[in-house]
């Protein structure tokens, strides 16, 4: 959203016809356009036009800003450099045609390009356009790179705390990688029920430390050889609320939050730790309940064998309805059994 202010600013203040924002793609081998305004003929053919004949390679080292233009006697000529033979950048019907690209830097990084272009107008962009246009890059560059740092400090945070839970989980021979395999099978049943993207980052953040709490729950408990009694119980149903308390000061992890703590809420109420109950519970949240109930199911414990899938599907279908939801337990159920 920023960057698209960035944009509007841009080419209203250059009078402009249209314009992009092009940044490199994770791997840096391509562009892809992060926002775009205008003609969208004149921002696809420019785009494609660069990629195609291969000018994106010296966008890398790129100093200074770059014109397009059919007009022979351009005023900015003689301050960026130009490449006049690229006309496949420009429309044939059009006459006058400029577009003005910008590299957006951090430091000696270029991150990306911020163009604008004009058609049919009666002026050409001067220097005070180019001035302008280099101050929006030089503020796009810095809020790019603000949010890759982020980004970066978010993921290293994440893996720390998957980390803890892997080892978590392997405390007890019975739990060793379940949360890794619940969280594969809810990022599936995700996309088979069509969650959106911010709706599936959750469900895998979730997922992938949603027992982090066990933490708070001794060995002898966890590795217990029998069944446990109703004191060890009440112990054992804390861990939602201390993985919760766990994650609780990392602000990207706020979608995650609600599966950690409620990944045992059953839609009847007879879950825990709040007694949730029909539409408090989500479709992500019940994503992972039902994950992480099947998961458990087919591993053994010390009091009991695994179960087989036939007999863990069956479960789920006698509480369809009273603890899962009706259709996604469906989904799920159709899902596992397309498998071998």
């Amino acid at each position: 959203e920023v960057l698209k202010s960035i944009l509007d600013n841009g080419i209203s203040q250059t009078k402009s016809s249209g314009g992009s924002i092009l940044l490199f793609d994770s791997l840096k081998r391509g562009l892809v356009i992060a926002t775009s305004a205008g003609s969208w003929e004149i921002v696809a053919r420019f785009s494609n036009a660069l990629l195609e004949s291969g000018i994106w390679y010296g966008i890398k080292d790129m100093e200074e800003a770059v014109l397009f233009t059919d007009v022979e006697q351009h005023p900015l000529f003689e301050r960026v450099s130009q490449h006049y033979s690229s006309r496949q950048c420009l429309s044939r019907e059009a006459g006058s045609v400029e577009i003005l690209l910008q590299p957006i830097r951090s430091g000696t990084e270029v991150l990306g390009l911020l163009n604008v272009f004009r058609e049919r107008a009666p002026g050409l962009f001067v220097d005070a356009d180019l001035e302008l246009l280099t101050i929006l890059a030089a503020q796009s560059g810095a809020l790019i790179k603000s949010r890759q740092l982020f980004a970066e400090l978010e993921d290293g945070s994440f893996n720390v705390l998957c980390s803890l839970a892997s080892w978590v989980d392997n405390r007890s021979l019975y739990t060793q990688g379940h949360m890794k395999k619940v969280a594969e099978l809810s990022e599936q049943l995700a996309s088979a029920i069509s969650l959106s993207e911010a709706e599936m980052k959750a469900i895998k953040q979730g997922a992938m430390v949603h027992d982090i709490g066990m933490i708070g729950v001794s060995d002898s408990i966890l590795n217990k050889p029998g069944e446990l009694s109703p004191q060890e119980w009440d112990i054992v149903k804390i861990h939602p609320v201390i993985g919760d308390e766990i994650i609780s000061p990392l602000g990207f992890m706020s979608e995650a939050r609600s599966i950690v703590k409620h990944h045992h809420e059953r839609l009847d109420s007879s879950g825990y730790p709040d007694a949730l109950s029909g539409k408090q519970i989500t479709s992500g949240l019940m994503v992972v309940s039902l994950c992480d109930s099947y998961d458990t199911m087919t591993s053994p414990r010390s009091w009991r064998p695994a179960l087989s899938r036939e007999d863990a599907i069956a479960k789920l279908r006698e509480a369809k309805g009273a603890k899962f939801d009706p259709e996604i337990t469906d989904t799920f159920i159709n899902m596992m059994s397309e498998r071998k």
